[in-house]
């Protein structure tokens, strides 16, 4: 039987915030050895939130994990590592709400292929960035998509300049995967070879109260 997916959402991360990057980074790793990790950014306006998609178990909302959950493992590690951090659930079938975005791209890591951040999806307005971790026979591999409004730049011509290979979405993709209320599972990866990221707010967008995005991510709207 699949393991269930669930959805986190990251809180407590700022500018100032300490983070021990090489426990953190130690950490990522040893978890996608063993699951599949997807981190997501999403910005609305000036505003940046950031979630984290985990296989956990029938007892992770209720606090109740079954022994060696790795979602469980997963959000012990992350207040080791980064100071105040919260790592908080949000209950199927909310998830996201549906977004109005107009473009897509798929891409996966060419041989130079630069490490991403959030501060990528800053020229939207409406903009999510998931980017998928898993390994397949002992080898990394790793795959992203971004979604965004319909005003330039065009992400593709981002992507391939930090070195990704993009392949562009048809509408009915971008809709479809836009208005589900949990990322989809990324096809299309390929090797990576270098560390395994998490995905937190851009720095000019860390100072702005999230609580709106909040409100908005948490419920399916009514489109």
């Amino acid at each position: 039987m699949p393991l269930p997916r669930t959805l986190w959402r990251i809180d407590g991360i700022t500018a100032t915030t300490a983070i021990d990057d090489a426990r953190l980074a130690d950490g990522l790793r040893l978890h996608v050895a063993h699951s599949p990790l997807t981190t997501v950014a999403m910005q609305i306006g000036v505003r940046q939130q950031c979630y984290v998609v985990l296989d956990g178990c029938p007892g992770c909302l209720t606090e109740q994990c079954r022994i060696g959950c790795r979602a469980a493992l997963f959000r012990r590690l992350l207040p080791a590592s980064i100071a105040g951090v919260q790592v908080c659930p949000i209950s199927a079938p909310q998830g996201f709400a549906r977004r109005p975005y107009q473009r897509g791209v798929l891409a996966r890591p060419g041989p130079d292929a630069q490490p991403l951040d959030a501060a990528l999806i800053w020229p939207w307005h409406e903009a999510r960035l998931i980017m998928h971790w898993t390994v397949v026979r002992t080898t990394m591999r790793s795959s992203v998509l971004i979604m965004t409004s319909a005003e330039d730049p065009d992400p593709a011509a981002h992507l391939r300049a930090a070195g990704w290979m993009p392949l562009q979405l048809p509408p009915p993709f971008v809709r479809r995967w836009g208005q589900q209320s949990v990322p989809p599972t990324l096809p299309f990866g390929a090797r990576w070879n270098q560390a395994v990221s998490l995905l937190t707010p851009a720095t000019s967008a860390q100072e702005t109260d999230s609580s709106a995005l909040r409100g908005v991510t948490m419920t399916v709207s009514a489109e």
